[in-house]
């Protein structure tokens, strides 16, 4: 074991955690440097080149770990061991011994199960949907129904992810979810089996895919951020093709009552999203400690999302909103030393296109092409707007940067990882001019 098979190591797991491309050579680059490797790294989200050279003889490397989901505990303590390695005082090379604690650490990581069990990662989906239901007009009969759709959904990404059947997880999901949505409406009433469809389907709306591939397109990143963006183009199609099955179907039994629902006052909408933050501290596996963050970024980012939009428009609220949530991460990162991604991931998911992008697709199926392009404008608009309020708040960070707090002396990367510190440690930027470029994020 030995310094290469470390970077190879680190390559692999901060890639399962769902890692943007451009966040994840620069993290490769500052490890390489700090362990004397000359090193070139080029990352897809299905496939990662490593080329070095040792005694003159250059070699390249083909990793191709499985791209998994966002996983915040992980990824909080992957960025510790790769700060801990890259920053360090110049000239001061990283000891053998260094390298084995780090090689110790990964594996712990690797290794170690979800924070959350099953059931508990069930009522976070079910939830996810049923506090999603009044953004999209539903009340209270429409959080119930999407309660129950979010939980088959959680259950079918359980059940078919990884097997034969995953190609078709999507549309399956999409065809059940309104098939049950409609059912619903046949003996609800006042009821809004649309808006029940977009609540129970809002984990697999691609609108966190999209934004992250904007954000790797405007780093220069064009190889993996266009096959994001295709990848969150072909799961809107797949949506709309599951849903469109099922509303045939159920057309034959004649229409539906179509009432307006009840909606919910804007208090409750409040404690929805705060609800919504909540379970998404299940869902992308963050530390139980960081719920609290978690919850304030998420009401930062409907406060300030929906502010702005009341007052120049949606497109310009969700700027504001990705601005506020930035700048709440730069301030969580310098007053606990842990990584910014930690609020910033789960604040964005409140803002994202997705549901956007979901009507456009039903507007083509329906025939109404021009309002399917006018959808899909908007969602890449309002995606290049999330992109570009994170890199606002970037450069307001770099401009007042502030250190996070030291970590006490003699902690190393195995016994942060073991002790689960996950402090990002001191802000500094590397003789090129280079170092952190890339330390926006917009996903993990």
């Amino acid at each position: 074991m030995n310094k290469y098979d470390l970077i190879l190591d680190l390559a692999r797991a901060l890639q399962r955690c769902g890692i943007p491309a451009d966040r994840l050579e620069s993290r490769l680059r500052d490890v390489a440097r700090a362990l004397q490797i000359d090193a070139a790294f080029f990352a897809a989200p299905t496939a990662l080149f490593v080329t070095y050279t040792v005694d003159g003889r250059t070699s390249t490397t083909l990793l191709d770990p499985e791209s998994g989901d966002v996983d915040l505990h992980q990824l909080a303590q992957l960025e510790d061991i790769a700060q801990r390695l890259a920053h360090r005082a110049e000239g001061t090379p990283v000891s053998p011994f260094e390298v084995r604690s780090a090689l110790a650490a990964l594996a712990a990581v690797a290794k170690a199960p979800p924070l959350y069990g099953r059931w508990t990662q069930l009522f976070a989906f079910a939830a996810t949907s049923a506090t999603a239901a009044p953004a999209f007009g539903g009340g209270w009969r429409e959080m119930i129904a999407a309660f129950l759709v979010g939980a088959l959904v959680g259950e079918l990404a359980r059940v078919m992810r990884g097997g034969a059947a995953a190609p078709l997880h999507i549309f399956i999901s999409a065809a059940m979810a309104a098939a049950c949505a409609m059912a619903f409406g046949y003996v609800l009433s006042p009821f809004s089996p649309q808006s029940v469809i977009i609540a129970g389907l809002i984990a697999l709306l691609p609108g966190f895919t999209v934004t992250t591939a904007t954000s790797e397109l405007a780093s220069g990143h064009l190889v993996a951020g266009g096959t994001r963006l295709l990848s969150g183009l072909l799961t809107l199609v797949l949506l709309g093709a599951g849903i469109a099955i099922a509303s045939r179907a159920f057309g034959l039994l004649g229409p539906l009552p179509l009432e307006a629902p009840d909606t919910l006052g804007p208090f409750l909408q409040y404690v929805c999203v705060i609800g919504a933050s909540l379970s998404f501290v299940v869902l992308f596996n963050a530390a139980p400690r960081d719920a609290g963050a978690i919850a304030m970024s998420g009401a930062v980012a409907f406060v300030s999302a929906t502010a702005g939009a009341d007052w120049l428009g949606p497109e310009m609220g969700a700027l504001i909103g990705a601005l506020c949530v930035g700048l709440l991460g730069a301030a969580y990162r310098a007053i606990t030393g842990r990584p910014s991604t930690v609020p910033v991931v789960p604040g964005i998911m409140l803002l994202v296109p997705g549901s956007v992008g979901f009507r456009s697709v039903n507007n083509f199926l329906d025939g109404d092409a021009l309002a399917g392009v006018q959808g899909a404008f908007s969602m890449l608009l309002v995606a290049v707007c999330l992109t570009s309020g994170l890199l606002l708040a970037r450069l307001v960070e770099l401009r007042f940067a502030v250190p996070g707090p030291a970590r006490p002396r003699g902690q190393t990367p195995a016994n942060s990882a073991r002790e689960g510190r996950t402090d990002d440690g001191a802000h500094r930027l590397d003789p090129s001019g280079m170092a952190e470029r890339d330390e926006l994020v917009t996903s993990p």
